[in-house]
């Protein structure tokens, strides 16, 4: 198991709670409880929002989720323009020549100069949380990966063949996790501007390229994830201090009602 494996192995077995996510707790808070719900996937019933961020990370209210995505993309294409090739984000009119179903479909990079594949290459980004419905236990680290995958190709794979491209789909999780396929595509494009540019691809050279494309990919989620969690906390405490208006502004009504009463007796 790599670092990166092992660590989202353990992180949520030893995740500690985010002291500045609000709690709802029953029996003393006087705040509405949906409050402390999201209903970002259209579900009937809101989930309770995690107190370790986890689900504030990707939300979709507030565009949270395309935040982190769009960051992603631009770190990604910027990297395979540090390998000298030509990365175009969102290309237009990729599949014209593919079912009209699939020529409004637009991938999120494509490579018009690949080394040593023949063929051009579409990148379609994915940025998954580690607690999802498809991960059963805490050491399968890979299957929230996998299943975006899946739905990458799914999606993209027919058309992609069809139009002669290949995908390579580039799912990272919110810990830092990159989905193996990805990364054997990245490997290899190292290898082959090291054998372009230097005569040879050293495996120290690859390694510490590697290594660089890790450490980068990391910093873009870690860094939006946080802003994503503080914008979305700030809604929480906003949305807490109304309601606890709206309940003292009641209370105060409630109490000035009853004084005019007594008075009204006497």
């Amino acid at each position: 198991m790599s670092n990166s494996e092992f660590v989202s192995a353990i992180c949520r077995r030893n995740t500690v709670e985010d002291p500045t996510i609000p709690k709802y707790t029953e029996l003393m808070s006087r705040e509405d409880p949906s409050i402390f719900r999201c209903a970002c996937d259209g579900s009937s019933r809101p989930k309770l929002v995690d107190p370790y961020g986890y689900h504030l990370v990707g939300c979709r209210i507030g565009a949270n989720a395309i935040r982190l995505h769009d960051e992603v993309v631009a770190m990604v294409a910027k990297l395979f323009r540090s390998l000298r090739l030509d990365a175009i984000v969102e290309p237009l009119r990729l599949f014209n020549d593919a079912d009209e179903d699939a020529s409004n479909q637009r991938p999120d990079i494509f490579i018009r100069n690949p080394r040593g594949l023949g063929r051009q290459v579409i990148i379609d980004v994915a940025v998954t949380g580690v607690d999802g419905q498809s991960r059963s236990n805490d050491e399968a680290t890979e299957r929230p990966l996998q299943a975006r995958y899946d739905q990458k190709m799914a999606k993209y794979g027919r058309v992609a063949e069809q139009s002669g491209l290949l995908l390579v789909p580039a799912v990272f999780s919110h810990t830092g996790q990159i989905h193996g396929e990805f990364k054997a595509f990245v490997k290899e494009q190292i290898k082959q501007k090291l054998v372009a540019f230097e005569g040879d691809a050293k495996a120290s050279k690859t390694r510490a390229a590697m290594k660089w494309w890790s450490k980068c990919i990391s910093m873009a989620i870690a860094k939006t994830a946080s802003r994503n969690v503080a914008f979305k906390v700030a809604k929480m405490r906003e949305a807490i201090m109304m309601d606890q208006d709206e309940f003292l502004m009641r209370t105060s009504d409630q109490t000035e009602a009853g004084l005019e009463r007594a008075n009204a007796t006497f």
